[in-house]
Protein backbone atom coordinates (compact mmCIF):
# COMPACT_ATOMS: atom_id res chain seq x y z
CA UNK A 1 0.00 0.00 0.00
CA UNK A 2 1.35 3.39 -1.01
CA UNK A 3 0.31 6.30 1.17
CA UNK A 4 1.33 9.81 0.25
CA UNK A 5 0.72 12.47 2.86
CA UNK A 6 2.43 15.37 1.13
CA UNK A 7 0.08 17.72 -0.69
CA UNK A 8 2.83 19.30 -2.77
CA UNK A 9 3.54 16.19 -4.85
CA UNK A 10 3.34 16.60 -8.62
CA UNK A 11 3.97 13.77 -11.05
CA UNK A 12 4.06 14.22 -14.82
CA UNK A 13 4.81 11.76 -17.61
CA UNK A 14 5.32 11.75 -21.35
CA UNK A 15 4.30 8.19 -22.18
CA UNK A 16 5.09 6.13 -25.27
CA UNK A 17 4.41 2.48 -25.99
CA UNK A 18 7.84 1.42 -24.65
CA UNK A 19 8.65 3.83 -21.83
CA UNK A 20 7.74 7.03 -20.04
CA UNK A 21 9.66 10.18 -19.26
CA UNK A 22 8.60 10.77 -15.68
CA UNK A 23 8.99 14.06 -13.85
CA UNK A 24 8.66 14.13 -10.06
CA UNK A 25 8.30 17.37 -8.12
CA UNK A 26 7.85 16.93 -4.38
CA UNK A 27 8.88 18.44 -1.05
CA UNK A 28 10.87 15.39 0.01
CA UNK A 29 12.63 12.28 -1.29
CA UNK A 30 10.78 8.98 -1.55
CA UNK A 31 13.31 6.36 -0.34
CA UNK A 32 10.96 3.42 -0.95
CA UNK A 33 11.29 3.96 -4.70
CA UNK A 34 14.73 5.59 -4.54
CA UNK A 35 13.31 8.82 -5.92
CA UNK A 36 14.65 12.29 -5.23
CA UNK A 37 12.28 15.14 -4.51
CA UNK A 38 12.94 16.89 -7.83
CA UNK A 39 14.13 14.57 -10.53
CA UNK A 40 13.46 13.04 -13.92
CA UNK A 41 13.33 9.31 -14.59
CA UNK A 42 12.70 6.97 -17.48
CA UNK A 43 10.27 4.20 -16.67
CA UNK A 44 10.70 1.16 -18.89
CA UNK A 45 7.75 -1.06 -19.71
CA UNK A 46 7.88 -4.84 -20.16
CA UNK A 47 10.84 -6.90 -19.06
CA UNK A 48 13.45 -4.78 -17.35
CA UNK A 49 17.05 -5.13 -18.38
CA UNK A 50 19.94 -5.57 -15.98
CA UNK A 51 20.86 -1.92 -16.50
CA UNK A 52 17.73 -0.71 -14.73
CA UNK A 53 17.28 -0.22 -11.01
CA UNK A 54 14.24 -1.17 -9.01
CA UNK A 55 10.81 -0.83 -10.60
CA UNK A 56 12.21 -0.57 -14.17
CA UNK A 57 13.39 2.97 -13.50
CA UNK A 58 16.54 4.59 -14.88
CA UNK A 59 17.94 8.09 -14.97
CA UNK A 60 17.54 10.13 -18.14
CA UNK A 61 21.20 9.83 -18.97
CA UNK A 62 21.76 8.79 -22.57
CA UNK A 63 21.45 10.72 -25.81
CA UNK A 64 19.57 7.72 -27.20
CA UNK A 65 16.84 8.20 -24.55
CA UNK A 66 16.66 11.94 -25.19
CA UNK A 67 16.36 11.37 -28.96
CA UNK A 68 13.61 8.80 -28.39
CA UNK A 69 11.52 11.28 -26.42
CA UNK A 70 12.32 14.13 -28.82
CA UNK A 71 10.78 12.02 -31.58
CA UNK A 72 7.68 11.56 -29.41
CA UNK A 73 7.38 15.33 -28.93
CA UNK A 74 7.86 15.94 -32.66
CA UNK A 75 4.93 13.59 -33.29
CA UNK A 76 2.85 15.28 -30.57
CA UNK A 77 3.52 18.73 -32.07
CA UNK A 78 2.91 17.61 -35.66
CA UNK A 79 0.62 20.01 -37.48
CA UNK A 80 -2.74 18.41 -38.09
CA UNK A 81 -2.35 15.96 -35.19
CA UNK A 82 -5.97 15.05 -34.45
CA UNK A 83 -5.18 13.70 -30.98
CA UNK A 84 -3.73 16.88 -29.46
CA UNK A 85 -4.71 20.48 -30.02
CA UNK A 86 -2.50 23.54 -30.11
CA UNK A 87 -3.06 24.18 -26.39
CA UNK A 88 -1.43 20.85 -25.52
CA UNK A 89 1.24 21.00 -28.22
CA UNK A 90 2.58 24.33 -26.95
CA UNK A 91 1.78 23.90 -23.26
CA UNK A 92 4.14 24.78 -20.42
CA UNK A 93 4.37 21.08 -19.54
CA UNK A 94 5.47 20.08 -23.05
CA UNK A 95 7.99 22.94 -22.99
CA UNK A 96 9.29 21.58 -19.68
CA UNK A 97 9.78 18.13 -21.21
CA UNK A 98 11.50 19.71 -24.25
CA UNK A 99 13.95 21.42 -21.91
CA UNK A 100 14.72 18.10 -20.24
CA UNK A 101 15.50 16.37 -23.54
CA UNK A 102 17.81 18.95 -25.06
CA UNK A 103 15.81 22.09 -25.79
CA UNK A 104 14.33 23.59 -28.93
CA UNK A 105 17.60 23.48 -30.88
CA UNK A 106 17.80 19.70 -30.41
CA UNK A 107 14.10 19.41 -31.27
CA UNK A 108 14.64 21.18 -34.61
CA UNK A 109 17.55 18.86 -35.43
CA UNK A 110 15.42 15.80 -34.65
CA UNK A 111 12.47 17.13 -36.62
CA UNK A 112 14.71 17.75 -39.64
CA UNK A 113 16.15 14.21 -39.41
CA UNK A 114 12.62 12.74 -39.32
CA UNK A 115 11.58 14.35 -42.65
Amino acid sequence: KLTIKKKNLKLYALITKDSALYLRRAVSNFPGLRQRKRYTYVLEFGSCTQSTTSFCMTNLSSEHQREYFRRAVVWLRKKGNVFFGEDIQRSKLVKTFVGMIGGEKAMKKTEKAMK
